[in-house]
């Protein structure tokens, strides 16, 4: 009833293999290393009662003397185990309503497999369950299904089409990274958590709207997402992790949400698009010059939300590819080197402009200490430009002025 482990472990004379009906159990490597070019099982029932590996690579099976590429799963059968993993020649699985589980790496390396349809009953699938099937297309996910495990259909590259059921919970890492095709995906609103990594290197995704129970994007979540143009963020969102949108260089315009507290390193790292920040706290707690939450990007302009009051130290410093920062009415204090080696143009339509600066007492510990901007726009609402302001914007070449300004104060520029 049982091969053994390694049993016959690079027989590499043996090219056939028959699966008698009391076969039961194939031991671990039991066959590794053998060129098996066909196996032969006397019914679909039997193939599916056996534990253990037995179809490798391009090995043909037949099934009661019928060479067979489509499995129809029977209904006897509850749980699909991994006797399929990394078998190529394999293009097709039904699975019928008696399967209720799918074990960890079941198909993983089915590289032909292109059609997969899930009994409706199912309830679990295992990671890696799909990983490197490269030619499947699509999928429909049972509505019983909570949660997509870990690597489920990592490398998926030719994926572009996934129905996930209505209350879903949760998709852990990498779930599906590097799935290169896949340009669109609708999260259900039920989903609460979202892995490390589970959309990284999806290099065709454009647009998505992720739930608003997500209270953290993690690390490295959308990384390399190079065709990414829009991004729903989730209304409860607290954090935001390292690099969760590294090289997202499509990304047209991204709103950060009033309710987040903190935002990893390099999360923005190679973004060009526009930036609206809500959170108060983001842009009020101050910063180093080490530890800047803006270091490496290079958005084309940062807004300011209506509930932001203050900008803080250094809190909108390290953007030497900026093309402009607008610093509104509401603001009401700028803190020690805001805008350090930050670049671009600087719109300012603020009082803060008409205060009197004590430039010779802290010369260094202005706003406007080490900003890197070519160019300022003061805007209509300011009357006068008070001492000192713009003393240490040494780059500025062109300064626009809308309004009409009654007075400038020494060394003002």
């Amino acid at each position: 009833e049982t091969v053994g482990n390694y049993v016959l472990n690079k027989c590499e004379t043996l090219k056939e293999l028959t699966l008698l009906p009391e076969v039961a159990r194939i031991g671990t490597s039991a066959f590794s290393g053998c060129p098996l070019e066909r196996v032969s099982v006397s019914s679909i029932e039997h193939l599916f009662n056996i534990s253990g590996m037995f179809l490798l690579g391009n090995t043909s099976l037949c099934v009661n003397g019928v060479e067979t590429t489509d499995i129809v799963i029977p209904n006897t059968v509850t749980t699909v185990r991994s006797a399929f993993a990394n078998w190529t020649k394999l293009t097709s699985v039904t699975m019928g309503d008696s399967v209720e589980s799918i074990t960890s790496g079941a198909f993983r390396g089915c590289s032909s497999l292109s059609r997969v349809t899930l009994g409706k009953n199912i309830t679990t699938i295992g990671s890696s369950a799909f990983s490197n099937c490269t030619s499947l297309k699509s999928i429909e996910i049972p509505s019983g299904v909570t949660m997509i495990d870990e690597y489920t259909f990592q490398s998926c590259t030719n994926l572009t089409s996934v129905k996930l059921p209505d209350n879903l919970q949760e998709i852990r890492f990498q779930a599906f990274l590097d799935c290169s095709a896949l340009e669109s995906i609708t999260i259900p609103a039920t989903v609460h958590t979202i892995g490390a990594t589970v959309f990284g290197d999806c290099t065709s995704l454009k647009n998505i709207a992720l739930p608003d129970k997500l209270s953290s994007i993690t690390n490295y979540l959308f990384k390399n997402c190079t065709a990414l143009k829009s991004v729903v963020m989730p209304s409860n969102l607290r954090s935001i992790g390292n690099s969760s949108f590294l090289n997202c260089s499509a990304l047209e315009s991204l709103v950060i949400p009033e309710l987040v507290k903190t935002i990893g390193e390099n999360a923005f790292s190679g973004c060009i698009g526009e930036l609206t920040v809500n959170s108060t706290t983001v842009i009020e707690t101050d910063y180093t010059e080490t530890q800047t939450w803006l270091k490496n990007t290079s958005f084309s302009a940062i807004k300011l939300g209506e509930k932001v009051t203050k900008v803080g130290n250094f809190a909108l410093a390290g953007t030497p590819s900026m093309t402009a920062i607008y610093i509104p009415t509401h603001i009401q204090s700028l803190g020690t080197k805001a805008f350090a080696d930050s670049a671009g143009e600087l719109v300012i339509d603020n009082s803060l402009v008409e205060k009197n600066y004590d430039f010779w007492t802290n010369p260094y510990d202005t706003w406007m200490a080490g900003a890197k901007f070519t160019k300022l726009t003061i805007g209509e609402g300011v009357k006068q430009i008070g001492n000192y302001v713009f003393t240490q914007a040494n780059s500025i070449t062109e300064v626009v002025i809308k309004g009409d300004i009654s007075y400038i104060g020494a060394g003002a520029f």
